[in-house]
């Protein structure tokens, strides 16, 4: 038999909220434990109904790539996406920022021994997971993001000197306006 809320003193229609429970017994998520990898499968599903890009789609196993590695190398024993606290994501950035050697892996650039990636490129590794970690919290996977708190790293920004009036007049009298080619450029 169903329960029923009172409505003495009340208009309007009865409420039931099911079989034999009160709210108050009612659970209002269903804990279950998701694995990492299922968790990024279905944001990989979510983002394809959403039509995302096949190029933005594979920067997503790129940049999940680049975090499970990390996981595995230091927290080999996580193995559920619940167990991701902004504790270990800062420990991320952190080994990303400080730690990381630059184009670790990568054939045909210099190992200059440096550690530590830009800021730019920690900052797309960040904006993964927080895009990640929101579709979880929409999907009702997650409570709550473990990226919420988490910010971007400051950049400097990137201050170019312009030319002066003077440099531009030298520039544009350097081709011969008698070929077309350089007239043209």
């Amino acid at each position: 038999m169903a329960t029923v809320k009172s409505t003495e003193g009340r208009k309007g229609k009865r409420i039931v909220l099911g079989r034999n429970e009160s709210s108050a017994e009612r659970p209002i998520t269903t804990p279950f434990q998701m694995s990492i990898a299922e968790a990024f499968k279905l944001f990989v599903s979510v983002k394809e109904a959403e039509n995302v890009k096949p190029r933005t789609k594979a920067e997503y196993h790129v940049q999940f790539g680049y975090f499970q590695e990390w996981l595995n190398a230091n927290n080999s024993d996580l193995l559920h996406v619940q167990d991701i606290s902004p504790t270990i994501i800062r420990s991320y950035i952190n080994y990303l920022a400080y730690e990381k050697v630059r184009y670790e892996g990568v054939d045909y650039r210099v190992n200059n021994d440096v550690s530590g990636l830009s800021p730019y490129t920690v900052n797309i590794r960040i904006r993964f997971l927080k895009v990640w970690f929101n579709v979880l919290v929409k999907e009702e996977v997650l409570v709550k993001s473990p990226t919420s708190s988490i910010k971007l790293m400051k950049v400097e920004l990137d201050t170019k000197q312009t030319l002066s009036e003077e440099e531009i007049q030298l520039l544009l009298q350097q081709p011969n306006q008698r070929s077309y080619a350089q007239f043209r450029d």
